[in-house]
């Protein structure tokens, strides 16, 4: 797996909340901001507003996807890299299950 996503991307990622069962993350990405590979584990992504997104996932096609401003989604672990191909700042809140 790759490394974690707050030591990969700080500009991006900040530390909101951890305890022994959760890690919160804000996360946001300016028009054309991208994160280099990193990886989570089983997450609930919370998004405030959320322009189209591009993931690329080792050995896979990249998938872009329109994330709905104001949704919630449940990911498994995942490892991925991630850009902003929208037209506006996403903001949102990944929620880390230990």
């Amino acid at each position: 797996m790759s490394g974690d996503a707050l030591s990969i991307a700080p500009d991006t990622y900040s530390l909101v909340l951890e305890n022994d069962r959760v890690r919160v993350l804000e996360v946001r990405t300016p028009p054309g901001g991208m994160s280099e590979m990193h990886s989570h584990p089983d997450t609930v992504v919370i998004s405030v507003t959320g322009p189209t997104h591009r993931f690329s996932h080792p050995g896979d096609d990249p998938l872009e996807m329109d994330i709905p401003d104001a949704s919630a989604v449940y990911m498994d672990t995942v490892e991925h890299s991630v850009e902003n191909v929208g037209h506006g700042a996403g903001h949102g809140f990944i929620i880390e299950l230990k």
